[in-house]
């Protein structure tokens, strides 16, 4: 992949996008971050997506106050970003799957999604969006979550890797 001129990397960078250049490869990171897990016993998949950027903030965040504008524009100017995590829960069984979702940390952020819903075969559900900023330079993120589905309580532990461009067009199409 071509290397990036700095006016191209800082516009990318504001949309959460990110070039890593070692010796003659150059890797372009997406502006998402996905964890996903299996559970079979539930016919589920949990798949934790965080987003980098403005994009997917919620409008009634704290990040959009005015009162925040000026410490978040000196933030940004550092190399933070706004980070948005949501919890997506596919149901691929062929009953109802019941969902409480407790706790979800990403890196030093953590916060209760006190949250619960019934998804029908086939779909998914999303939890509440949390947003906070961070620093934007990793590749990934420490994840914890706590939940249970159809009573069975869960722990999931692991990595949110960051998807580079190409395993982003690969896994959800060139559009992406």
């Amino acid at each position: 992949m071509d290397r990036l001129t700095e006016a191209q990397a800082a516009e990318l960078w504001r949309k959460g996008f990110m070039q890593s250049t070692t010796g003659d490869t150059t890797v372009i990171y997406s502006p998402y971050f996905e964890f996903e897990h299996f559970v079979a016993e539930q016919g589920a998949v949990l798949r934790l997506v965080i987003s980098l950027g403005p994009e997917r903030v919620p409008k009634d965040s704290p990040l959009n106050g005015a009162e925040q504008q000026a410490q978040l524009n000196e933030l940004l100017a550092d190399g933070f970003l706004e980070f948005v995590a949501e919890l997506v829960v596919l149901n691929l069984g062929e009953a109802p799957l019941e969902a409480e979702l407790g706790e979800l940390q990403v890196d030093y952020f953590r916060d209760n999604l006190d949250s619960a819903f019934t998804i029908a075969p086939g779909s998914c559900a999303y939890s509440p969006p949390q947003a906070y900023v961070a620093l934007a330079y990793a590749t990934e993120l420490n994840a914890s979550i706590t939940l249970s589905l159809n009573g069975q309580p869960l722990v999931l532990q692991g990595k949110a890797q960051r998807l580079t461009v190409e395993e982003l067009h690969s896994k959800y199409g060139p559009e992406q």
